[in-house]
């Protein structure tokens, strides 16, 4: 609907049931190897409903210290006479801290799936990547290109205002990856504006 102003492409991926509940199946990496390095395999991500809301959630900077080392937040958390802030919890697998530590976690979730109201139209879902002890995100950028099987890939949607030069280069990379691994079954798809009500509805493309 927005994607460069409608030049952009939407891609269909198969969803799939996991132990977290319905998501993506992607090549992560969760495991290390001193020999072969990082270790790809194919994990199921799960997907999480956007909430749309004209409040953004509240964020109490000192109660939102995750992903710091356990004695450092000991450092910080105490004064030069060894008296503890208020905000302390000790890093201890203790009633309070897991307490914290799941409450954590769910702020965090409800923040990245966070979305003005305006939006609310667009029903998105969203797969939520935190950068952990084998993979880095944020500064490495080659780790921002998640690799799947092509199979995962169902179709392609063509926006309104693709070019056709743009549409036959992806075709035909899409049509080499179906002869080589003997797919039948992509399809293409149109999405078109209605002229009297800017309404667009998706079209399955015949050529």
């Amino acid at each position: 609907q927005y994607g460069d102003s409608n030049k952009g492409v939407c891609l269909i991926y198969r969803t799939h049931h996991g132990a977290l509940g319905r998501g993506l199946r992607f090549k992560m990496c969760h495991e290390y190897s001193r020999s072969k390095g990082r270790i790809y395999n194919n994990y199921i991500e799960p997907l999480h409903n956007v909430e749309y809301s004209a409040e953004h959630p509240e964020i109490n900077f000192f109660e939102t210290l995750g992903n710091l080392p356990g004695k450092m937040v000991d450092e910080w958390f105490h004064d030069s006479k060894g008296n503890a802030s208020t905000y302390y919890i000790k890093h201890d697998n203790s009633p309070d801290w897991l307490r914290w530590h799941r409450e954590y976690w769910e702020l965090f979730q409800k923040i990245v799936g966070y979305k003005g109201k305006d939006w609310k139209g667009l029903e998105e879902e969203r797969i939520i990547l935190e950068n952990s002890i084998f993979v880095d995100y944020e500064y490495e950028p080659s780790e921002r290109k998640i690799k799947y099987d092509f199979d995962e890939l169902r179709g392609i949607i063509w926006g309104c205002s693709v070019k056709d030069t743009q549409k036959n280069k992806i075709r035909s990379i899409i049509n080499e990856l179906c002869a080589i691994t003997g797919r039948t079954d992509f399809e293409f798809y149109q999405a078109v504006r209605e002229p009297s009500s800017h309404e667009i509805r998706i079209e399955k493309e015949i050529y």
